[in-house]
Protein backbone atom coordinates (compact mmCIF):
# COMPACT_ATOMS: atom_id res chain seq x y z
CA UNK A 1 0.00 0.00 0.00
CA UNK A 2 2.78 2.47 1.02
CA UNK A 3 4.67 1.72 -1.91
CA UNK A 4 1.82 2.06 -4.21
CA UNK A 5 0.95 5.34 -2.55
CA UNK A 6 4.26 6.50 -3.01
CA UNK A 7 4.09 5.74 -6.77
CA UNK A 8 1.15 8.47 -6.90
CA UNK A 9 -1.46 5.11 -6.88
CA UNK A 10 -3.27 6.25 -4.57
CA UNK A 11 -7.40 4.28 -5.97
CA UNK A 12 -4.37 0.95 -6.31
CA UNK A 13 -3.28 1.92 -2.60
CA UNK A 14 -6.50 1.82 -1.59
CA UNK A 15 -7.79 -1.14 -3.80
CA UNK A 16 -4.68 -3.18 -2.20
CA UNK A 17 -6.24 -2.27 1.62
CA UNK A 18 -9.74 -3.95 0.18
CA UNK A 19 -8.12 -6.67 -0.90
CA UNK A 20 -6.17 -7.36 2.24
CA UNK A 21 -9.31 -7.03 3.95
CA UNK A 22 -10.85 -9.65 2.07
CA UNK A 23 -8.30 -12.09 2.49
CA UNK A 24 -8.35 -11.73 6.32
CA UNK A 25 -11.99 -11.68 6.56
CA UNK A 26 -12.02 -14.73 4.31
CA UNK A 27 -9.24 -17.00 5.55
CA UNK A 28 -9.19 -15.88 9.24
CA UNK A 29 -12.50 -14.34 10.19
CA UNK A 30 -10.18 -10.86 11.09
CA UNK A 31 -10.29 -7.19 10.24
CA UNK A 32 -7.33 -5.00 9.79
CA UNK A 33 -5.42 -4.23 12.59
CA UNK A 34 -4.48 -0.67 13.76
CA UNK A 35 -1.50 -0.22 12.00
CA UNK A 36 -3.30 -1.35 8.67
CA UNK A 37 -5.95 0.98 8.75
CA UNK A 38 -3.81 3.70 9.82
CA UNK A 39 -2.06 3.12 6.77
CA UNK A 40 -5.41 3.14 5.07
CA UNK A 41 -6.72 6.34 7.19
CA UNK A 42 -3.21 8.69 5.82
CA UNK A 43 -3.41 7.36 2.43
CA UNK A 44 -7.57 8.60 2.39
CA UNK A 45 -6.44 11.91 3.82
CA UNK A 46 -3.52 11.99 1.48
CA UNK A 47 -1.18 12.66 4.37
CA UNK A 48 1.90 13.90 2.83
CA UNK A 49 4.52 12.63 5.47
CA UNK A 50 3.18 8.79 4.46
CA UNK A 51 5.40 9.03 0.90
CA UNK A 52 8.59 10.25 2.67
CA UNK A 53 8.55 8.28 5.59
CA UNK A 54 7.72 5.34 3.48
CA UNK A 55 10.78 5.84 1.21
CA UNK A 56 13.38 6.85 4.13
CA UNK A 57 12.36 3.86 5.84
CA UNK A 58 12.69 1.21 2.54
CA UNK A 59 16.16 3.55 2.06
CA UNK A 60 17.31 2.97 5.81
CA UNK A 61 16.66 -0.73 5.87
CA UNK A 62 18.53 -1.61 2.92
CA UNK A 63 21.29 0.99 3.14
CA UNK A 64 22.35 -0.33 6.67
CA UNK A 65 26.06 -0.21 7.12
CA UNK A 66 27.69 -0.81 10.14
CA UNK A 67 30.94 0.18 9.09
CA UNK A 68 32.20 3.83 7.92
CA UNK A 69 32.69 4.35 4.23
CA UNK A 70 36.22 3.90 2.71
CA UNK A 71 37.07 4.84 -0.82
CA UNK A 72 35.83 6.09 -4.10
CA UNK A 73 36.52 9.62 -3.52
CA UNK A 74 36.43 10.20 -7.08
CA UNK A 75 33.33 8.77 -7.35
CA UNK A 76 31.45 10.69 -4.48
CA UNK A 77 32.86 13.98 -6.04
CA UNK A 78 31.02 13.37 -9.27
CA UNK A 79 28.15 12.09 -7.33
CA UNK A 80 28.46 15.33 -5.23
CA UNK A 81 28.55 17.52 -8.56
CA UNK A 82 25.53 15.46 -9.73
CA UNK A 83 24.03 16.39 -7.18
CA UNK A 84 24.22 20.03 -6.70
CA UNK A 85 23.37 20.36 -10.17
CA UNK A 86 19.98 18.80 -9.98
CA UNK A 87 19.04 20.87 -6.90
CA UNK A 88 19.85 23.83 -9.75
CA UNK A 89 17.46 22.80 -12.03
CA UNK A 90 19.85 20.13 -14.11
CA UNK A 91 18.20 16.78 -13.33
CA UNK A 92 20.89 14.06 -13.74
CA UNK A 93 21.33 10.43 -14.19
CA UNK A 94 24.47 8.53 -12.66
CA UNK A 95 24.63 4.93 -13.20
CA UNK A 96 27.06 3.27 -10.46
CA UNK A 97 28.53 0.01 -11.90
CA UNK A 98 30.76 -2.50 -10.19
CA UNK A 99 30.47 -6.19 -9.83
CA UNK A 100 28.68 -7.12 -6.33
CA UNK A 101 30.05 -6.05 -3.18
CA UNK A 102 31.97 -3.61 -5.21
CA UNK A 103 30.18 -0.29 -2.68
CA UNK A 104 27.86 0.43 -5.44
CA UNK A 105 25.03 0.71 -2.58
CA UNK A 106 27.28 1.96 0.27
CA UNK A 107 27.89 4.59 -2.38
CA UNK A 108 24.40 5.31 -3.02
CA UNK A 109 23.90 5.40 0.86
CA UNK A 110 26.42 8.27 1.58
CA UNK A 111 25.06 10.35 -1.28
CA UNK A 112 21.34 9.32 0.17
CA UNK A 113 22.13 10.72 3.88
CA UNK A 114 24.00 13.76 1.79
CA UNK A 115 20.74 14.30 -0.20
CA UNK A 116 18.23 13.84 2.85
CA UNK A 117 20.58 16.60 4.97
CA UNK A 118 20.08 18.48 1.97
CA UNK A 119 16.27 18.87 2.32
CA UNK A 120 15.97 16.69 -0.68
CA UNK A 121 13.94 13.57 -1.07
CA UNK A 122 14.78 10.15 -1.33
CA UNK A 123 13.03 7.23 -2.51
CA UNK A 124 14.69 3.37 -2.82
CA UNK A 125 13.89 0.59 -5.00
CA UNK A 126 15.48 -2.77 -6.07
CA UNK A 127 15.69 -3.95 -9.35
CA UNK A 128 13.32 -6.67 -8.93
CA UNK A 129 10.41 -3.85 -7.25
CA UNK A 130 11.47 -1.12 -10.14
CA UNK A 131 8.50 -1.94 -12.71
CA UNK A 132 5.97 -3.60 -10.08
CA UNK A 133 6.02 -0.44 -8.06
CA UNK A 134 5.54 1.79 -11.39
CA UNK A 135 3.24 -0.98 -13.05
CA UNK A 136 0.50 1.84 -13.11
CA UNK A 137 2.50 4.19 -15.45
CA UNK A 138 2.63 0.61 -18.03
CA UNK A 139 4.10 -2.63 -17.35
CA UNK A 140 7.02 -2.83 -19.56
CA UNK A 141 7.23 0.84 -20.64
CA UNK A 142 10.25 1.90 -19.69
CA UNK A 143 9.31 5.53 -21.11
CA UNK A 144 6.49 5.55 -19.03
CA UNK A 145 8.78 4.75 -16.00
CA UNK A 146 10.57 7.62 -16.79
CA UNK A 147 7.55 10.07 -17.35
CA UNK A 148 6.46 9.05 -13.38
CA UNK A 149 10.19 9.45 -12.19
CA UNK A 150 10.18 13.41 -13.95
CA UNK A 151 7.15 14.00 -12.82
CA UNK A 152 8.17 13.46 -9.11
CA UNK A 153 10.94 15.29 -10.05
CA UNK A 154 8.79 18.13 -10.50
CA UNK A 155 7.86 18.22 -6.73
CA UNK A 156 11.44 19.53 -6.05
CA UNK A 157 15.03 17.65 -5.63
CA UNK A 158 14.48 14.06 -5.43
CA UNK A 159 17.55 10.97 -5.75
CA UNK A 160 15.79 7.66 -6.62
CA UNK A 161 18.13 4.79 -5.86
CA UNK A 162 17.65 1.64 -7.98
CA UNK A 163 19.83 -1.09 -6.25
CA UNK A 164 20.75 -4.32 -8.50
CA UNK A 165 18.58 -2.84 -11.34
CA UNK A 166 20.12 -5.73 -13.43
CA UNK A 167 17.21 -8.03 -11.97
CA UNK A 168 14.46 -5.14 -13.30
CA UNK A 169 12.67 -7.14 -15.79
Amino acid sequence: MRALYAAGRQHDALDAFQRARRSLAESFGLEPGPQLRAVERQIVEQDPTLAAATGQAQLAAALRFSTPFIGRAEEQAALEVAWRQARAGDGQLRILRGMIDSGRTRLAADLAGRVLADGGAVEYSRGSELLALYAGAGPGDPGAVVDVVAERCRRGPQLLVVDDVEWAS
